[in-house]
């Protein structure tokens, strides 16, 4: 009840402060997008052990208030955690155990600080019938790739490439940018064979401390990356990574 009052506390300072002309409103589809990936544990909601000390847990389940890209306050339930070591920018995501849009699926975390965490979903392809009604190429191969990058924004394009000199755009691993224009990425590669890109609908997106409550739980494996990895091919890179991963801890 008291989690409820603050977060309805916020909502109020978030309107307070909303601009002018701008049409505020909880988004109940954009609350399912982010959290149809959630998983609630069997004992939320429900009466813990009494021997149990609550200061020992490592994850808890809260409202979270979000602001998407428009300023519009959205509400939803997530995990959070204490912060896990060793998570940084360029890493790979890999899913354990969750369903829908984030089933099997290997992300690119892009930014990972004290205001939350995002990145892009690098191996779900886009449906021949999504690219229709996008009129974006259905293309598939070692150099181009369109799929969806997350169920947050998605009717956004992002892009993520091998190409430096690009304005705008921003290293997040050596020899791998996120952002800049997606035509000019495009005629880069098409002039330069050495080059790839993945053009993504949707972004990934965690509030603080969120990322970290999922990883403690388990729905994440976090993993070192290099370039190639983020351009393996799309129905193999979970199975590839994971065989890696599980190696190296044998």
């Amino acid at each position: 009840m008291i989690a409820l009052l603050v977060v309805a506390m916020l909502l109020d300072a978030v309107l307070a402060k909303a601009p002018m002309g701008r049409h505020l409103k909880l988004s109940s589809h954009r609350v399912a997008q982010h959290t149809k990936h959630m998983h609630t544990p069997p004992s939320f909601g429900q009466n813990r052990d009494a021997s149990e000390d609550a200061s020992n847990c490592t994850t808890s389940h809260q409202p979270l208030l979000s602001v998407d890209s428009e300023g519009r306050p959205q509400m939803l339930l997530g995990a959070l955690g204490k912060p896990v070591e060793g998570v940084r920018v360029g890493q790979l995501l890999l899913s354990k155990g969750l369903d829908g849009i984030f089933e099997n699926t290997v992300v690119l975390l892009t930014r990972h600080d004290n205001s939350g965490s995002e990145g892009f979903i690098v191996n779900r392809m886009l449906s021949a019938q999504m690219a229709k009604e996008w009129d974006m190429d259905a293309v598939q191969n070692d150099r181009e790739f369109y799929g969806i990058g997350g169920p947050v924004e998605d009717d956004e394009e992002y892009v993520v490439h091998t190409v430096k000199s690009i304005r705008r755009a921003r290293a997040v691993l050596p020899g791998i940018y996120v952002g800049g224009s997606v035509s000019r990425v495009k005629r880069r590669v098409q002039l330069d064979r050495r080059h790839r890109y993945k053009v993504l609908l949707g972004i990934s997106r965690w509030a603080l401390l969120q990322l970290d409550g999922e990883l403690r739980r388990g729905n994440w494996l976090n993993v070192n990356a290099v370039a190639e990895d983020v351009f393996l091919p799309p129905d193999g890179i979970w199975n590839e990574l994971m065989r890696r991963a599980l190696s190296a801890h044998t």
